[in-house]
């Protein structure tokens, strides 16, 4: 995932109870999440005779289940040498996915949450949950409440804010104002002041003036709106970029001040 810094919708939470005595698992499960919510589960386990056929079943099974998806870890670095391990010794390949540590962000959310104590006992109670699937659901919760916490505020402005470093993107966390909207934005294209809310004043003089292009115009602009809408919003993130303090990423900047 790289530095990117923006809610991520669709991914698998892996949670793997690692013995760290013996560098193994005994048991996995994985929570299946699309647009933000729950959509399948898998747990599998060793079998006590250890058969490898029966394992080896069940771990194709896992794999087939996690497919090609993003893998949310909590554990990410006291599960990369067993990852690493459980592929190395299987054929097929295991575990080869684009991982995302989330805790790192879950303690930066409860940081900046209303009530970090509670945030952080929420987490402490998903770590002392044994039974994996329910430590899963746990995970989710608080990763969904991380990101809202932290990236809420990026839905309807571009894309490029989730790639800036962290102390661009807090600055923009704090100074966007909220974000244009299309309701609002229909709501006043109804009396022709869409302009006016859009951060235009003077072509919505203009709008007035020529009666909305003699109806032409005022239709045109229904059709796209969306579209106006999206604009301003990014102009309203490039004026905020222009006065936040940069952070030397050669080629980033120069990127989106050509954009």
């Amino acid at each position: 995932m790289g530095h990117i810094r923006r809610r991520v919708d669709n991914y698998t939470i892996l949670i793997l109870p690692i013995d760290k005595g013996q560098n193994s698992i005994d048991a996995m499960a994985a929570l299946r999440v699309r647009d933000g919510k729950e959509a399948g589960s898998l747990f599998i386990e060793k079998p006590k005779d250890g058969d490898p056929e029966i394992m080896r079943e069940r771990f194709d099974a896992f794999q087939d289940f996690l497919s090609n998806d993003l893998v949310l870890l909590t554990n990410y670095s006291d599960a990369r040498p067993v990852m690493d391990k459980l592929y190395q010794g299987w054929v097929g390949a295991f575990f080869t996915n684009t991982a995302m540590d989330a805790l790192p962000q879950l303690e930066e959310a409860a940081s900046r949450s209303g009530n970090p104590e509670a945030f952080r006992a929420e987490m402490e109670k998903a770590r002392q949950t044994e039974d994996l699937l329910a430590k899963a659901r746990a995970v989710h919760g608080l990763y969904e409440k991380a990101a809202d916490i932290l990236f809420g505020y990026q839905e309807g402005y571009p894309y490029w804010i989730s790639r800036l470093p962290k102390e661009e993107e807090r600055y923009m966390a704090l100074h966007l104002p909220k974000r244009k909207t299309l309701g609002k934005a229909a709501a006043a294209w109804a009396f022709g002041l869409h302009y006016f809310y859009l951060g235009e004043p003077k072509r919505n003089i203009l709008y007035l003036l020529t009666l909305g292009g003699c109806l032409i115009w005022t239709f045109f602009d229904l059709y796209r709106l969306p579209l106006l809408v999206d604009e301003a919003n990014e102009r309203i993130a490039e004026k905020v970029y222009a006065e936040a303090p940069k952070i030397n990423v050669p080629g980033l900047s120069g990127w989106i001040q050509e954009k």
